[in-house]
């Protein structure tokens, strides 16, 4: 039988990282409580923070570990003659600018310990860091890899720039939205965002609840037609929440920005209108399970007549859950690629047992 990804980390990861005895200790997006408890065994709790770009994450590390530092952030506040573990990220621009002001900031003093497999991108990681640091191969198992690399003298890397923004144009609107690399779609509005809003009928006043934002194009959209009262941008990523920020201050706009996991950490409010086009997905497979919390959890903060539109791909059945939740959505857009659904939040809720009485 094959090993699991999990096992395959513990497989590679464990007891293989030569923990330095200086510096303090950063675990970068690594999400797992194995290697946290061998690094706060190694170097001790108050020399280690752990950094979590995904709120669920977060929230799974405190309860494991409530005496441990873990933050919810993107931003690593390393410096000179620190170390990092983390793993390799996706986007293969935003992991090496990320590793560019890492390496910049622990200088040849500190150590990096990056890990994945050739599918999530370390080939070119390693390749990279050939560039400017000192490698050490530390393991290399199944597929997968962790390299230590003590950065040199020169940081001038002489990455591949992009632009600070790019034009959103959607609903007669033209909306300048941060690009950030590592996020969905970070460089242009993806179709299926441009047909949700396309198909989404706004009313005068309306609270919107932009539910999965990402770079915030559907908020800034909305805000810049000035038929909405408020908008509410949220996201489990920290890097979203930075990004959609930044988007609301390219265009003068005002919003509230919060962290929630799929709608379960929001206030004790209602919102008239939800927009979402989330990553329904964990790795690189769909997460229908993901999906179907978000719009039982939606259900709740949405006022009475309210409405829900979502966007996805047809494997995720959103129909489906919305009908076992919110009851005779309506399907707006039939693409090859994705589909649009709209729900209406009715005053008595419908149960399934409902319809046996």
């Amino acid at each position: 039988m094959n090993p699991t990804p999990a096992e395959s980390l513990n497989r590679l990861l464990s007891e293989k990282i030569p923990f330095p005895d200086r510096g303090r200790g950063f675990l970068v997006d690594t999400g797992l409580p194995f290697l946290i408890e061998e690094a706060t065994a190694a170097v001790g709790g108050e020399r280690l923070t752990i950094c979590e770009r995904d709120l669920r994450a977060v929230n799974t590390l405190r309860d494991t570990f409530p005496d441990g530092d873990i933050r919810h952030t993107y931003a690593i506040p390393a410096e000179a003659g620190d170390f990092l573990i983390m793993s390799v990220e996706k986007n293969r621009q935003a992991l090496f600018h990320r590793l560019e002001q890492l390496a910049g900031q622990i200088g040849p003093t500190g150590r990096i310990f990056i890990y994945g497999s050739r599918k999530e991108g370390i080939k070119p990681a390693q390749s990279l860091l050939g560039d400017h640091c000192r490698l050490e191969i530390l393991n290399n198992k199944g597929g997968y890899r962790i390299i230590s690399a003590t950065p040199g003298d020169n940081n001038d890397w002489e990455l591949k720039t992009h632009p600070e923004s790019y034009v959103a144009e959607a609903r007669g609107q033209t909306v300048q939205i941060a690009a950030v690399p590592g996020l969905f779609s970070w460089d242009h509005l993806d179709d299926a965002t441009a047909a949700l809003l396309s198909a989404c009928a706004v009313r005068e006043g309306d609270k919107l609840l932009d539910l999965g934002c990402a770079g915030g194009a559907v908020a800034g959209v909305l805000l810049m037609e000035g038929k909405i009262a408020s908008a509410t941008l949220v996201d489990s990523d920290h890097l979203a929440l930075t990004s959609a920020r930044r988007t609301l201050e390219l265009n003068n706009l005002n919003g509230e920005i919060l962290p929630t996991d799929a709608a379960g950490d929001l206030p004790d409010r209602t919102w008239d209108l939800v927009l979402a086009n989330p990553p329904f997905h964990q790795g690189f497979a769909g997460d229908g399970g993901t999906a179907r919390r978000m719009i039982e959890e939606t259900h709740r903060v949405l006022a009475a007549k309210g409405r829900i539109y979502l966007v996805g791909p047809v494997s995720l059945k959103l129909g489906k859950h919305l009908d076992e939740i919110f009851g005779e959505p309506e399907l707006l857009v039939d693409d090859i690629r994705f589909q649009v659904w709209r729900a209406r939040k009715k005053r008595r809720r419908r149960r399934p047992h409902d319809e046996l009485r």
